[in-house]
């Protein structure tokens, strides 16, 4: 029977200016982080306001890096808009403790004017709203065989 993954956590808003969450990029709105796994590997996607997204991926002993920029369209931004909307109206949830599994976590940041919302969470079973919203960053940073080359 296959283990429950679980939620490590969520933690709230002004973090950024605190020095718990790294600084955005001049006209970022968000900032998806994860890191671990079997194979540990590190990743970071932003969002910018302008709808232009970038995802870097560092290699593994398995995959190559990989590095991708593109723009959204005006309905795909729309539609992510939509999606962390509904995730920033569920707001945070108590933070469990970490057991140190090798799981990959995840850190969600996104900007709303001067403050800066965050969530923590780790591989499994997250929260309906940012399953969502981690399920649609997924698809919009996924490489297409034309972007391969090939």
């Amino acid at each position: 029977m296959a283990e429950k993954p679980r939620v490590l956590g969520v933690i709230g808003d002004e973090v950024e200016s605190a020095g718990l969450v790294a600084r955005f990029p001049p006209g970022g709105w968000l900032r998806l982080r994860s890191a671990g796994g079997l194979v540990f590997r590190r990743s970071e996607l932003l969002v910018y306001a302008s709808g232009r997204l970038t995802y870097r991926r560092s290699p593994s002993r398995v995959e190559g890096a990989v590095a991708v920029e593109r723009t959204l369209s005006a309905a795909q931004m729309e539609a992510l808009v939509g999606t962390v909307g509904a995730l920033l109206a569920a707001g945070p949830a108590a933070p469990p403790a970490d057991d140190g599994r090798d799981t990959v976590s995840y850190e969600l940041a996104v900007r709303q004017g001067r403050r800066t919302a965050v969530w923590r969470s780790a591989q499994g079973l997250v929260p309906a709203p940012l399953a969502d919203v981690l399920a649609a960053l997924g698809q919009l940073a996924r490489v297409t065989p034309d972007e391969l080359g090939g």
